[in-house]
């Protein structure tokens, strides 16, 4: 079975390098979370490569990710904080009514 588009290029297929890297970052942490050791020499290396396919997609001029952000703004916070009412103490994510 055929793969459909996938997150990070432009044309749907492959990563944008700063998704490879915050995939790398959490590969890590879930490792070392599990009790695994990771040498921080393999962990530099790692990012090595990933910044020189970086550099190898922007010489070829292929250009990965969907770009930057656009700004959030005042009322665009408004909008996201509005049907938040109050977080219960000590509860953490829980909402009251």
């Amino acid at each position: 079975m055929a793969a459909g588009p996938g997150p990070g290029r432009v044309d749907g297929t492959g990563y944008a390098p700063s998704s490879a890297s915050t995939n790398l970052a959490g590969a890590v942490v879930e490792l070392r979370r599990r009790g695994a050791e990771v040498n921080r020499d393999d962990q530099a290396q790692a990012r090595a490569t990933l910044e020189a396919a970086a550099v190898e997609l922007l010489t070829a001029g292929e250009r990965r990710g969907r770009g930057q952000a656009a700004a959030a703004e005042v009322p665009d916070l408004y909008r996201v904080a509005r049907p938040v009412r109050t977080l219960s103490p000590g509860s953490g994510t829980r909402l009251s009514s």
